[in-house]
């Protein structure tokens, strides 16, 4: 049997020992999250050399929910996060969030922890929008403390162009609640990509796992609700959930994500889509 930490870790969420275990987990054997080595790095890593990615990145954020840690993002121009469903599922988990902006570590090579490199807190509490167990997402609307400005994190925004095996990608986010990293690179040089962009499980797992999008990037528990991004238009793609690598250092798979596409048709059909959470193909 899996013991229940690795299990979290497999869907991205990190819990310390004493945390309450949302019910959405089930102690089952999943493979972990990072694929043969941890190519991720401290964000402040590619500030020369990947600017326009560094600063996409100023919209993520760590998420703290009771005591459990994982990655939200600013979705569209008003105020919106977008996580996962396994982070923050109901209006009680919504009122014991905590969002935190510009985690990161001054330099490269700093080591890091979990929580540590504060950066400053947005809210203490969001209001859940709309979730899907199945879509595995969370939207929900920051209830910002007094004077916080939003406006120098930036948001992001989905592509609605379709997504071809070999894409180059990349996930930004805040694994093990440790400051920002950007997982861009595997097997020492090779740019990260997408490996299938139809999976379907065989056998029914807590991932829900339906025609997602595949990527060889290295995430950990805290990853949930990262973004995947188009390395080549720096617009989101997919929604992080759920991993599937393993250490081997050939055929280590896949990490998964739900297809972002999904997620807003859902949110249009509910009539809750963001201002500006789509990137129009005419502009």
């Amino acid at each position: 049997m899996v013991s229940l930490t690795k299990a979290l870790a497999v869907f991205g969420l990190a819990v310390l020992a004493q945390a309450q275990i949302p019910s959405f987990f089930d102690d089952n054997a999943q493979a972990e999250s990072i694929c043969n080595t941890d190519e991720s790095q401290n964000v402040v890593c590619y500030k020369d050399s990947e600017p326009a990615k560094v600063s996409k990145s100023s919209a993520v954020a760590r998420l703290k929910i009771s005591e459990s840690w994982c990655t939200g993002w600013l979705f569209g121009s008003e105020g919106h996060l977008i996580t996962n469903n396994h982070c923050i599922n109901n209006d009680a988990a919504a009122a014991n969030t905590r969002v935190e902006f510009a985690s990161v570590t001054p330099g490269c090579q700093d080591s890091v922890s979990l929580g540590s490199n504060p950066g400053v807190y947005a809210t203490t509490n969001v209001t859940l929008i709309l979730n899907d167990v199945k879509l595995d997402f969370a939207l929900v609307k920051l209830n910002l403390v007094d004077g916080f400005d939003l406006a120098p994190y930036g948001y992001l925004q989905a592509s609605e162009t379709s997504v071809n095996v070999n894409d180059t990608a990349y996930v930004m986010g805040h694994p093990y609640g440790k400051p920002r990293r950007i997982a861009m690179v595997k097997d020492g040089t090779t740019a990260g990509r997408i490996t299938t962009t139809n999976y379907t499980e065989r056998v029914q797992t807590d991932c829900y796992n339906v025609d997602r999008l595949g990527h060889n990037l290295d995430t950990e528990g805290g990853s949930s609700g990262s973004p995947l991004m188009s390395a080549t238009s720096n617009l989101v793609i997919g929604l992080h959930n759920c991993g599937g690598c393993k250490a081997s250092t050939r055929a280590y798979g896949s990490n998964y994500a739900i297809k972002i596409t999904y997620i807003v048709n859902l949110l249009r059909e509910k009539n809750v889509l963001p201002k500006d959470a789509v990137k129009s193909s005419t502009t």
